[in-house]
């Protein structure tokens, strides 16, 4: 008996389920016939949609620009500082072969 009622209840349970489901289904149809009814709201939402898409791919497009951007300020740095590096090194093995060359006529 007491299983024939649990049994009863989650069958009623079930059924309200049901009942809220379709009820919701209900409402989104409601809502679907009203957008129906107002082409110009269903054509401002793509509107916006759209432009919603293309603000996040100039945004996506604008870091990736940006990224671009600092990895060539990055190389021209390290170039730069690897030339003035090379100059250094010149500029101190010139000053070496003068002292050098000063020692040897000294001598």
């Amino acid at each position: 008996m007491v299983h024939h009622q649990l049994f009863t209840l989650h069958h009623q349970q079930l059924l309200v389920h049901q009942l809220f489901t379709l009820h919701h289904q209900q409402l989104l149809v409601h809502q679907l016939l009203m957008l129906h009814r107002q082409p110009q709201l269903v054509n401002q939402l793509f509107t916006l949609h759209h432009q919603l898409l293309m603000l996040y791919n100039n945004n996506n497009n604008n870091n990736n620009n940006n990224n671009n951007n600092n990895n060539n300020n990055n190389n021209n740095n390290n170039n730069n500082n690897n030339n003035n590096n090379n100059n250094n090194n010149n500029n101190n093995n010139n000053n070496n072969n003068n002292n050098n060359n000063n020692n040897n006529n000294n001598n």
